[in-house]
């Protein structure tokens, strides 16, 4: 039962780990023995301190991508995964096969596991899930990217955007307003 239940733990100075209930203990021990507290989120309300939320707190859903550029609306694989709802977008199943393909075992005492990385955030995974994991993005992948194809195919990448915003500046004469320069830059300080 403890590989069904997850939590997500916030750590001062570290990402955000998502772990199954079995390996929450020796997570948190690993990360405190090596100076990551697990964070007290708190908020001062006169003399009193209330907690802002639970952590770890438990979780049915999550989800977990690469960092990059993002847009709003991109396609996502969404799976059942050892009693979570999970996903990650189209475009980043590939890069987690190719990372996962290369990733070490690691150990807790006699416990086992794998970290996975996204972006601010790490899967602590036994290496049933973790086989399993890699299994389904691997399982998705192809129909994943065609998806992220037929995506970026219509919509214009955010490089695009502001190139289009150089060229419209230069278009302009160069008297246009470059939006992107710093306020000091670009004669309104």
């Amino acid at each position: 039962m403890s590989a069904r239940v997850w939590y997500r733990v916030c750590f001062e100075h570290a990402v955000t780990h998502l772990v199954c209930a079995g390996l929450l203990r020796p997570l948190s021990n690993d990360m405190k023995e090596r100076g990551f507290e697990v964070r007290n989120f708190v908020e001062e309300q006169g003399r009193h301190f209330t907690s802002l939320y639970d952590n770890p707190k438990k979780v049915t859903s999550w989800g977990i991508d690469m960092p990059g550029m993002v847009n709003q609306g991109r396609p996502r694989e969404k799976f059942r995964f050892f009693g979570l709802d999970f996903e990650v977008p189209c475009e980043d199943v590939a890069s987690f096969i190719e990372q996962t393909g290369g990733l070490e075992e690691r150990r807790f005492g006699k416990k086992r596991y794998y970290k996975v990385h996204g972006f601010m955030c790490a899967l602590v995974l036994t290496p049933v899930q973790f086989e399993e994991f890699r299994s389904i993005l691997r399982a998705r992948l192809q129909v994943a990217e065609r998806r992220a194809h037929m995506f970026w195919h219509r919509r214009k990448t955010p490089g695009e955007v502001l190139q289009e915003a150089f060229n419209t500046k230069e278009d302009l004469g160069g008297h246009g307003v470059d939006r992107f320069a710093h306020p000091k830059n670009r004669g309104s300080a």
